[in-house]
């Protein structure tokens, strides 16, 4: 499994050299952001994935767990060839949007398509 790396601060700092990915993939890249700043500690997370200009997938709340937060990518991210838009998005205890950052990978051709 490859996994891509953030480094989570007041700027965000994309920190791997994984800038795309393959059709279809399934389960072979994860997502690990690191909180590195204390003013991302005590939030709830959820990731918001674009593929194109298709219908946005929402995932469920994501607690991080020893300030990092882990999504491991399906199929379903990645099923056409274009661009990944991801974006993490914090809240509060009252569900009120605190901070968000987005990243963006390229979805190129698998070699078995």
């Amino acid at each position: 499994m490859v996994e891509v790396l953030f480094n989570i601060t007041d700027s965000p700092k994309y920190v791997s050299t994984l800038t795309e990915l393959r059709q279809g993939e399934n389960l072979s890249t994860k997502l690990n952001l690191v909180l590195n700043d204390d003013s991302f500690i005590g939030y709830s997370y959820l990731f918001i994935f674009q593929l194109n200009s298709e219908t946005p997938i929402i995932s469920e709340t994501i607690a991080p767990i020893d300030n990092i937060i882990s999504y491991t990518l399906t199929n379903t991210l990645t099923k056409d060839i274009g661009v990944l838009k991801v974006e993490i998005q914090a809240f509060d205890d009252y569900d009120y949007l605190k901070k968000t950052a987005i990243f963006y990978f390229n979805i190129k051709p698998s070699l078995s398509c």
